[in-house]
């Protein structure tokens, strides 16, 4: 996906290029993409305080203003708005590279109790997450994601999808539920939708899979949706609102 960022003093910068592959529908970045450039932001400034333990994702929620015509590069300045001892919260302007609002990010996090989760002393310093080259016209081709039916999706668990705890990283659960929910709003409008606004609270580790997400309506433009470890027991890994609208 590609993302530059800076990290320093709860305070960060990133930077990054949405193109077609990281699009939603024309015109849309992915708000499942954009919440993973949040998550590395602000988990990253938060690991730095709860340090050695590494702060995991408790929750994530992103809001768009609108579209980014055209794609282009973005900028997000983040920021640590609360730091304690175990819970910190964050958030993040995403903004178009001419200074103009796309969107906000805010993120709540927690120090991990498992002892082995500790963080990497180089994810405390400027660091270039470099985009691979895929074969795949989107990021949901290219991890494997599966539309079963209308609002209901389905991801596997590959080494390459799995982030420092090995468990399902909190973007692809939020890419699946996103694509959850697109797919039953452009099913129940029949005409094209996109997930504007989405809320993510991560309830337990994805770590057998496959991991399968599965949206209801709620009210005219809502979608809630639940993601659940088929693997273990079907236990619910993730609680969603999404904010959907109609797209031309």
């Amino acid at each position: 996906m590609g993302l530059d960022y800076s990290i320093g003093d709860g305070r960060g910068h990133g930077r990054a290029t949405i193109n077609e592959y990281l699009m939603a529908a024309p015109g849309w970045p992915s708000v499942s993409v954009l919440l993973t450039y949040a998550d590395v932001l602000i988990g990253v400034a938060a690991s730095t305080r709860t340090s050695p333990r590494i702060s995991v994702t408790a929750s994530l929620s992103v809001y768009l203003t609108g579209p980014l015509e055209g794609g282009g590069a973005i900028e997000m300045p983040c920021h640590l708005t609360k730091s304690g001892r175990t819970v910190t919260v964050g958030e993040t302007e995403i903004l178009t590279d001419d200074g103009r609002p796309l969107g906000v990010a805010i993120g709540t996090f927690q120090a991990s109790p498992r002892p082995q989760d500790t963080l990497s002393p180089r994810m405390t310093q400027g660091h270039r997450m470099e985009r691979i080259e895929s074969p795949h016209p989107t990021l949901a081709e290219h991890v494997g994601l599966e539309v079963v039916e209308p609002g209901l999706t389905r991801i596997g668990l590959r080494p390459d999808l799995l982030n420092g705890t090995q468990s399902l990283q909190g973007g692809l659960v939020a890419l699946l539920a996103e694509a959850a929910a697109q797919s039953a709003a452009t099913a129940d409008r029949a005409t094209a939708a996109v997930v504007e606004g989405i809320e993510v609270h991560y309830l337990a580790a994805a770590r057998v899979g496959p991991i399968q997400a599965r949206a209801e309506r709620v009210g005219p433009d809502l979608y809630r949706v639940t993601a659940h470890d088929t693997g273990m027991d079907d236990r619910i890994v993730c609680l969603v609102v999404a904010r959907t609208r109609e797209v031309g």
